[in-house]
């Protein structure tokens, strides 16, 4: 008489091939963007850069360039400083990533100039520039939009 069902050695190659397929799906599903982390990460340090005007009372700038960005502070000289130290230091975007920035509905040219103003103003009551900034990578877009009272926009 055969016995019926299936050998030891069967069921662990089956488990196995399972265990890499779901191996798999789970890096595939749960792997963070690299776009969606700059982003984050930006994100961060923008909020950061609100609290820092409103708890001092300043007024900072977001400067962006094509790959990268900076904050600076608006001296008593009414001249631009740049943040130099700290989480608000400039910050380059990794190797292939780059910026587009949208004022009011246009695109801003990002070329990174020495002395020039900052495209976005954080004034000391919370308030900023509204703006897009488009975080573009291999991996796609993230798209960061604030309105007038610093406030996450939606789509």
């Amino acid at each position: 008489m055969a016995a019926h069902g299936f050998t030891l050695l069967e069921l662990m190659v089956v488990l196995t091939i399972i265990g890499i397929v779901f191996v798999g799906l789970v890096v595939l599903v749960t792997d963070p963007s690299p776009d969606r982390e700059t982003a984050e990460r930006f994100q961060a340090r923008l909020a950061l850069a609100r609290d820092q005007a409103m708890m001092r009372g300043e007024t900072l700038g977001l400067e962006v360039w094509r790959d990268g960005y900076g904050f600076q502070r608006l001296t008593e000289n009414w001249t631009w400083q740049p943040l130099e130290d700290g989480p608000l230091a400039a910050q380059s975007l990794p190797q292939g990533f780059h910026h587009r920035l949208r004022l009011d509905g246009v695109t801003v040219s990002l070329s990174r100039a020495p002395g020039r103003d900052p495209q976005v103003r954080i004034l000391s009551t919370g308030e900023s520039t509204p703006f897009e900034l488009a975080f573009v990578g291999d991996g796609g877009e993230v798209i960061i939009r604030r309105d007038l009272l610093g406030r996450p926009v939606e789509g």
